[in-house]
């Protein structure tokens, strides 16, 4: 099966903003320069009309979800030049979403299975889709839900189940996608938590609920670091994402005051707030790669001598800030075109970095990738 694409443009962006003291950031005297943007939109499945990218991997294989034309919603794999494996054929009347690739096409995510529940799959081109185990680990009890949200290029998993919700979540790990989920760390009593992703260095990344606040983690090896709250949002952070020196991206904010804010935590050193785009209000980061690049979404303002604003994609570097991901061309008013970039694969020898994501079209989500070329300079 083939995916059309809809829409291609190419903007040339003036935006070589160097920094001064980049020197005080740890890097070398070098900045990176955006040069050019080109996005485009993806029908996923023959008479759907709504999909998301949810993850890219380094040879531009994209995985998320789509509908298809009896309304299910079905995982799919997407290759760089346009093949569509659609992963959840063999589940035809369950609804199947894909979280998370690595760099041997070997996919995970979740599927709805009898009775409501979910429960976490896997897929390789070798060995097809097969569902994750669900025997529950010593302590945890009654029939849960699971959810696998990432792997990492050694197979291993990581993910959460729950019996009602993210208020009794467990963090777990699969080994392999053969083994039962296990505990990497135990949660105190009485906190929830979750694992949102995993890098190739096995560092792990996600949450802890409690009734008063949230607190995000890394953790590898038996060691577990929580990340700490830039002032002014003391209330809730998250963490989505994390690379292979164990930097996470996430988001913190602050209940009283709403206000949220795009957040990068090294492993040493203060938060780094991203910022919002021209003219918002909030921001979270979900994904980094290697160099640090980082997407998410941000509010914007769209219009000229206006302050309304809508949520766009964002591309983030220390080198330039926060810039936008722009949508796919469209007829609608800019404030109808809400963007996310949920993931970013790692910068290439010839300067390409890639993201995807979803813009809306007529009030639908439309998959996406960003093809980022960058240059780097003296």
């Amino acid at each position: 099966m083939h995916a059309s694409t809809r829409g291609a443009i190419a903007l040339a962006l003036g935006l070589g903003l160097s920094v001064p003291a980049l020197a005080q950031h740890g890097r070398p005297p070098l900045y990176y320069e955006v040069v050019s943007i080109s996005v485009k939109e993806f029908t996923i499945f023959p008479g759907g009309d709504a999909a998301e990218g949810r993850d890219i991997n380094n040879l531009g294989e994209v995985v998320g979800w789509g509908t298809t034309s009896t309304g299910q919603t079905h995982a799919f794999k997407r290759a760089l030049l346009g093949s569509t494996i659609d992963l959840g054929a063999g589940h035809p009347w369950n609804d199947t979403i894909a979280e998370g690739i690595n760099d041997n096409s070997e996919v995970v995510g979740h599927r709805a299975a009898f009775g409501g529940h979910m429960r976490g799959f896997y897929w390789s081109p070798g060995d097809g889709f097969q569902d994750l185990s669900i025997v529950n680990p010593p302590g945890v009890e009654h029939w849960r839900d699971y959810y696998a949200s990432a792997i990492n290029i050694h197979g291993r998993i990581v993910g959460w189940t729950s019996e009602t919700g993210r208020s009794d979540s467990v963090a777990v790990t699969w080994w392999h996608r053969s083994a039962d989920p296990s505990l990497f760390y135990t949660a105190p009593a009485g906190v929830a938590n979750w694992a949102s992703d995993i890098s190739n260095s096995s560092w792990f990344t996600g949450g802890e609920w409690t009734p008063s606040n949230y607190r995000a983690f890394r953790y590898r090896a038996g060691t577990l670091e929580y990340v700490t709250a830039p002032a002014g949002t003391p209330d809730e952070e998250t963490t989505y994402a994390v690379n292979e020196a164990g930097t996470v991206v996430g988001s913190a904010s602050n209940w009283t005051t709403g206000a949220q804010r795009a957040i990068r935590w090294r492993r040493t050193g203060p938060p780094l707030v991203l910022g919002v785009l021209p003219g918002g209000t909030k921001s979270e980061a979900f994904d980094i790669n290697e160099a640090e690049f980082i997407v998410g979404h941000s509010l914007m303002a769209v219009l000229p001598n206006s302050t309304l604003a809508v949520e766009r994609a964002f591309l983030f570097h220390l080198d330039f800030g926060m810039i936008e991901l722009p949508p796919p061309p469209s007829s609608e008013s800019p404030v109808s075109t809400f963007c996310a970039a949920n993931a970013v694969n790692d910068l290439k020898d010839n300067g390409l970095l890639q993201a995807t994501g979803y813009c809306t079209r007529n009030g639908k989500t439309q998959a996406v990738r960003w093809d980022v070329f960058v240059s780097e300079h003296p």
